[in-house]
């Protein structure tokens, strides 16, 4: 299922998170398993399976299971501050400059860094 991805995000929107919702107790037998899964999940390279990561997470911490889940929150501590930092030390993407107050805002051709293929 991590293999695609269209799979293992309708895998989290649709299972895991639902079950989450409604039936945390169901998974605790498998937290470590659920919580590797979702750990992983948060560092992945598409926005929406990170999102359903992080919900899931938040569903975990502060639901039933949250004085087991709670054995995790070092692990978790430690990818949101490399999550901050990554994000802090990064630069803007090309063509995305920044003003004197901070302001982002697009080069003249209005392209913001858009392969010249997209560019009409």
């Amino acid at each position: 299922c991590r293999s695609h991805s269209l799979a293992f995000r309708l895998f989290l929107e649709l299972g895991l998170l639902p079950l989450l919702e409604r039936e945390a107790l169901v998974l605790a037998p498998r937290l470590k398993l659920v919580m590797e899964l979702l750990l992983q999940a948060a560092e992945s390279p598409d926005a929406r399976v990170v999102l359903l990561a992080w919900r899931s997470l938040v569903l975990l911490l502060c639901g039933s299971l949250r004085p087991r889940a709670g054995r995790y929150m070092a692990d978790l501590l430690l990818r949101l501050a490399l999550g901050y930092l990554t994000f802090v030390a990064s630069s803007p993407p090309p063509g995305l400059d920044l003003d004197a107050q901070g302001d982002a805002h697009v080069d003249s051709d209005g392209a913001a860094g858009c392969p010249d293929a997209f560019v009409s």
